[in-house]
């Protein structure tokens, strides 16, 4: 390349202008493309309103890229993760509980559709509606929180959903991180809308997991055998060899887990020996097997 063309290139370069280049070398096509983007210096607010409007919680001022975060009630809290690109103005974005009135029928609607389809609501977390006064001009990730005593083994399969507003329907969005230790799960979107955290419950119980089995209280995670791939309606009994019912659990809108930490009917540890269970689902169909308990 001769010293004009260098120069040329270079102020292109310099000016940030996107440069595409063909047949650099013989017999290839080569496309490159270069873009210079300079961070705006746009600030991000999150509000959060209540059912009735009433302004509860606001974030401080962010200079993207940055994650800014409001805490409420119960260790609830919202979040978002905004890149330094994102926004086409400052933005101010308002999250309304259970979604602004005018939604509120359909969310009602899409949670009835929801139970038919293996999905279970997550108590004492309402559907979150996001909106903003700027329009998103790249992917923005969100976070929203679950409940600190939700199930280890329930964890998995919880899931950030979208509202679909003329189906009334929620539509699961993929997830962009999970993070036990916080008790979030994020989800990458492009614009905003109504959301939920829900769990991802089977249909039926042909993937049930009973384990660790055998099963020592002293060793197990948490102490407990766990049952997972639950159904969202599931019914769990365990009895001793005599027949006599130990411990039971019954779940309606569960979230597809439950421990049994080896407790007998009193309270106190259960001796070590085999006892055996059965899980029913919500139309009376039944799995059972045995546990081995080693103390």
């Amino acid at each position: 390349m001769n010293s004009a063309k260098m120069r040329v290139l270079a102020f292109l370069l310099v000016c940030g202008i996107p440069i595409f280049a063909r047949d650099v070398m013989p017999g290839y096509d080569c496309r490159v493309a270069l873009t210079v983007t300079v961070a705006p210096t746009q600030g991000v607010i999150l509000e959060v309103y209540d059912e009735w409007g009433n302004l509860v919680a606001k974030s401080d001022p962010a200079i993207p890229p940055a994650k800014v975060s409001v805490g409420l009630a119960d260790e609830d809290w919202i979040g978002l993760s905004v890149p330094a690109v994102a926004l086409s103005a400052p933005v101010m974005v308002r999250a309304h509980v259970q979604a602004t009135p005018e939604k509120r029928g359909i969310v009602a609607d899409a949670d009835r559709q929801a139970a038919g389809c293996g999905l279970s609501v997550i108590p004492g977390r309402d559907a979150i509606e996001l909106v903003s006064t700027a329009d998103l001009v790249t992917r923005t990730t969100i976070w929203l929180s679950y409940p600190d005593d939700v199930d280890e083994a329930a964890i998995d399969s919880l899931r950030i959903f979208r509202l679909d507003e003329r189906g009334a329907a929620w539509r699961r969005l993929a997830t962009a991180g999970l993070d036990p230790l916080a008790c979030s799960v994020a989800a990458e979107v492009d614009s905003f809308g109504v959301y939920r955290v829900m769990a991802c419950t089977p249909c039926d119980l042909a993937r049930l997991l009973v384990f660790p089995n055998p099963f020592s209280p002293d060793l197990a995670p948490g102490g407990a055998v766990r049952f997972t791939n639950l159904t969202r309606d599931a019914a769990i009994r365990i009895f001793d060899v005599e027949g006599r019912l130990i411990w039971k659990k019954e779940m309606m809108n569960g979230l597809g887990a439950a421990a049994w930490h080896g407790t007998a009917p009193s309270g106190e540890a259960a001796s070590s020996g085999i006892y055996f269970f059965t899980v029913t689902d919500g139309r009376g169909r039944e799995v059972s097997g045995k546990i081995a308990l080693i103390r």
